[in-house]
């Protein structure tokens, strides 16, 4: 007998390559166990602007107020805003009557989340269509607002 009771190296060395193996593969696993710190800022703000929204709750500058707040608090931790907020708010803006500043918004989704870049895209072609209409616009524009399951069916295709 050798070292450790076994009979030849062939068999030892066996026995050491599963052991790191076994020890690489356990701390690979524990490794993805961690708490990892969330990239995105997390503040109620965002989700209550969406919850009014989605309720058709109208008080549009009241959740322009609340994604400010939450756009301003994401900026001083540094962190990012979700995917999607600043198309929420371009959205309000655009619901008030503010379409530059909702364009505005739109821009820096596409700028912060590359890959909402071609429905963002899809978006921008819409509103300036519809602006470049004018007073067939305003007719255009209910439509849109009504039947979006078919403007999503056509992007889709």
């Amino acid at each position: 007998m050798t070292a450790y009771g076994y009979r030849n190296k062939e068999n030892l060395m066996e026995f050491k390559l599963k052991f790191t193996g076994s020890l690489l593969l356990a701390g690979m696993i524990l490794s993805g166990c961690v708490n990892h710190e969330n990239q995105y800022c997390h503040d109620d703000s965002y989700t209550v602007s969406m919850y009014y929204y989605l309720r058709d709750e109208p008080d549009f500058l009241e959740q322009q107020k609340l994604m400010t707040d939450y756009f301003a608090k994401a900026e001083e931790s540094g962190k990012k805003v979700a995917p999607g907020a600043y198309a929420h708010y371009a959205m309000l803006m655009s619901k008030s009557g503010n379409e530059g500043e909702a364009l505005k918004y739109l821009e820096m989704e596409k700028s912060a989340y590359p890959d909402s870049a071609h429905y963002i895209d899809f978006l921008l072609t819409h509103a300036r269509q519809i602006k470049k209409a004018g007073s067939k616009g305003a007719e255009k524009k209910t439509s849109v607002q009504t039947d979006d399951s078919r403007q999503i069916k056509e992007y889709r295709q």
